[in-house]
């Protein structure tokens, strides 16, 4: 029950993007399953209940809420916005400068006029992506004995 689906890079940007998945699902909010049918191991046919959700589980929808309040935020409705407003809304917010590689905008319609007015935008180069190198030898021994603890591993 997919709406579209998009490429990746065509949605992702930034230094860690390589690491997200190539192809994004996008989910239709406004079907609902009548029925649920599963195929035991064992060749039986299980009927489950109806979802409470419309979404499968782990999925996320697109739409979401915001809640501001404080001396710099109008008590206006306001049109939808991007999550990829919402760090640079905080940022200034917090009086810190935006840098111009970020996507998103600051949400200027959720902000007083004097607020909207002391935006600051200062051109910053996209940073490179930090290569930690994995796990230190020690990380990776405390993971090995928890799932040894946990029986995923001998």
């Amino acid at each position: 029950m997919s709406e579209a689906v998009s490429r990746g890079d065509e949605q992702l940007h930034g230094p860690s993007a390589p690491a997200m998945p190539d192809l994004l699902v996008h989910a239709r909010s406004d079907l609902f399953p009548r029925e649920l049918i599963w195929r035991a191991p064992d060749g039986r046919t299980v009927r489950l209940p109806k979802p409470d959700r419309v979404l499968p589980k782990g999925a996320h929808h697109p739409d979401g809420t915001i809640l501001a309040a404080g001396p710099d935020v109008a008590n206006t409705p306001i049109d939808p916005l991007s999550i990829y407003d919402v760090t640079p809304t905080v940022l200034h917010l917090l009086g810190q400068p935006i840098p111009s590689y970020m996507d998103g905008a600051v949400a200027d319609q959720l902000l007083t006029d004097q607020a909207a007015r002391d935006m600051r935008i200062i051109d910053a180069e996209l940073p490179d992506p930090v290569d930690s190198g994995g796990p230190s030898d020690d990380d990776q021994e405390t993971v090995e004995k928890r799932l040894r603890g946990l029986g995923y591993i001998e």
